[in-house]
């Protein structure tokens, strides 16, 4: 997918015009293993490539939800023809440990070191898991969340909470197929479970084998719970082009 095509109305004309340029630097990067964007051919030496891209960023007229507004658009076009019955969000979170950049001034703490945590929604798909876009980023800094929905920054979201407010934001724009939020064992939160599906959002964690739950008039460990769920096999699927799997479904 890609934004190049698709109009950014508030935007003034040079701006639009960067846009469409930082997107194609973004594209050109193709090595496996790449620090960020390369500078296209030109008469420019990279540098000043670098130099327009700080400015962009840096014009008050920039905001993070104008940027990633083309590839949201995008996204919900491209849905129905890429996905078979859902769309999957894949939500996860990494530290970025930046402890010896003084000059950073808005580092936050993060355990004994100090750098920022990245939050990533990432739109895959249903059939292949291939991924498509990223329909939402946050960056985690000392003044708060800087997300890709919202222009202020946050003070008041934990990550979790903040993938709470996402779904939301989701739910509330045109998307032709359900979307199911799909969360590593980060996101294992009974309080956040009961909210969500009190919601009506669709989610699928992994949780924590070791956690009691009452089920059955009995206290056990969830693995304990696993263990006595008949399983039913689903239709094969195919896991790479040379294997073919079938998925294990038990319910309680």
């Amino acid at each position: 997918m890609s934004g190049m095509d698709i109009p950014l109305p508030e935007f003034e004309p040079r701006l639009q015009r960067r846009y469409q340029q930082l997107v194609k630097e973004h594209l050109h990067t193709s090595e496996r293993e790449a620090a960020g964007a390369r500078a296209l051919p030109s008469v420019n030496e990279a540098f000043a490539s670098t130099q327009a891209a700080w400015r962009y960023y840096a014009n008050p007229a920039v905001t993070l939800p104008g940027l990633a507004a083309p590839l949201q658009a995008q996204a919900r076009r491209d849905l129905p023809k890429v996905c078979r019955h859902y769309g999957l969000i894949l939500h996860d979170w990494s530290d970025l440990l930046y402890g010896s950049h003084t000059s950073k001034r808005d580092r936050k703490q993060i355990g004994k070191d100090e750098g920022y945590e990245l939050a990533t929604a990432l739109l895959i798909n249903d059939q292949t898991g291939a991924p498509l876009v990223p329909v939402s980023l946050g960056l985690w800094a000392n003044d708060g969340w800087h997300t890709t929905h919202q222009v202020q920054p946050r003070r008041d979201l934990s990550p979790l909470g903040l993938t709470s407010e996402l779904m939301d934001v989701l739910r509330e724009q045109s998307w032709v197929l359900p979307l199911v939020h799909i969360i590593d064992r980060e996101g294992d939160s009974v309080f956040h479970y009961r909210q969500w599906q009190a919601q009506g959002h669709l989610f699928l964690v992994r949780a924590n084998e070791g956690q009691r739950v009452v089920w059955d008039q009995r206290t056990l460990l969830l693995r304990e719970v696993a263990a006595q769920l008949e399983l039913r096999g689903s239709q094969a699927v195919e896991v790479s082009a040379s294997v073919i799997g079938q998925l294990l479904v038990g319910e309680t």
